[in-house]
């Protein structure tokens, strides 16, 4: 079975378990939870994988739009041979026709970080989703602290330390729409997990849901509660989604984007 053939069907196992978790109301407390999980599983039936970066010779990183220079096809650490994505405080956006305007959809990627869990500011991956750029080209803010950056033209999902912060910068202006304690992570960061980020609409509200692959038990565990924006920025149809890092490096390997459909 081909690589892509196997996501689908990961993809259909993982459509099973969120149905039977409705069906049995497994851990939803009340009609909002409800409603929300029947809205996740209303996109998770209607995704469609538009990319798969597994940095092949047929695909190479001309596929993505970068913010500088700072990352190398990395041929000695990959998931996928013969390489991974290593990234030094950069940013990219994948510009692709099919992965152009995402307003709801999923990013999956293994990722390693520079150190293990507890190092401040040793692991700072981001992801960046509903970034509203053009393809061909990716802008850059500046945040709070030196030598941090981030999309500045739509959200950023960062990690750093035990706890993930999403935020948004919008004409160079940031919104912080939450940061939360890390309840459910890999035993060790500084090797290759899976991890994915999907974001969907309910009753008009931005739901975001991260989580991480538990290779032990083969199932997904959310990494905090859902963040919720009940006011959603770049609801325009320019939503681009990417993979990043603000401090030392991170790899990113095996790169999936899906989109609602």
């Amino acid at each position: 079975m081909d690589l892509e053939a196997l996501k689908w069907e990961n993809h259909n196992l993982d459509l099973y378990r969120i149905e039977r978790r409705l069906e049995e109301y497994i851990g939803l407390r009340n009609e909002r939870e409800i409603k929300i999980e029947e809205d996740y599983l209303r996109v998770c039936r209607n995704l469609k994988l538009v990319f798969f970066e597994d940095h092949s010779p047929q695909r190479g990183t001309g596929d993505w739009d970068f913010a500088n220079a700072n990352w190398e096809l990395d041929t000695s650490i990959y998931v996928s041979s013969p390489a991974s994505l290593k990234i030094y405080n950069n940013h990219t956006a994948c510009k692709i026709p099919e992965t152009l305007d995402i307003p709801e959809g999923r990013i999956v990627s293994y990722i390693r970080f520079g150190d293990d869990w507890g190092v401040e500011y040793g692991q700072c991956p981001v992801l960046s989703f509903r970034n509203n750029d053009d393809a061909g080209t990716i802008t850059v803010t500046s945040g709070e602290f030196r030598d941090y950056s981030f999309v500045a033209n739509g959200y950023n999902i960062w990690l750093n330390n035990y706890e993930l912060e999403i935020r948004f910068y919008e004409g160079g202006v940031a919104g912080l729409i939450a940061k939360k304690s890390i309840v459910s992570k890999p035993p060790h960061a500084n090797v290759f997990n899976k991890y994915r980020f999907t974001f969907w609409i309910s009753d008009g509200v931005l739901i975001m849901r991260p989580e991480w692959y538990d290779e032990t038990e083969e199932t997904w565990k959310s990494m905090t509660d859902d963040f919720t924006d009940s006011t959603p920025a770049f609801e325009e149809p320019n939503n681009r989604v990417g993979v990043g890092n603000d401090k030392g490096s991170n790899w990113f390997d095996d790169i999936e984007i899906w989109k609602r459909i």
